[in-house]
């Protein structure tokens, strides 16, 4: 798949954590900003708060990505990343079916 210009896509089968990948991948220079991991299954996960999370293989996408520099309003990251999340959401569902994703 071609993604846009300045994203790094990658995708692995199962992991640990995608957060813990990503964040290891950040400090080791090989991630940097709009970097996303995305897993299949991940069997040690960590939600917010430190909680744990878990999903039965193929449940879920898990997608972390990578937000550098971070923005003085923190929320502000998350608001962009899921207005951008529906819309590709309804872009990949199509119009028939927008109405019942956000």
């Amino acid at each position: 798949m071609n993604w846009p210009a300045g994203w790094d896509v990658r995708h692995v089968a199962e992991t640990g954590s995608t957060n813990t990948d990503l964040i290891e991948a950040v400090l080791a220079g090989t991630a940097r900003n709009r970097t996303v991991l995305t897993a299949g299954h991940q069997v040690a996960g960590r939600g917010r708060l430190d909680r744990r999370w878990e999903a039965p293989a193929g449940a879920n996408r898990l997608v972390p990505i990578v937000v550098a520099p971070i923005p003085a309003v923190r929320a502000e990251a998350t608001h962009r990343i899921a207005v951008a999340a529906v819309a590709a959401t309804r872009r990949f569902v199509g119009p028939d079916r927008a109405a019942l994703v956000g």
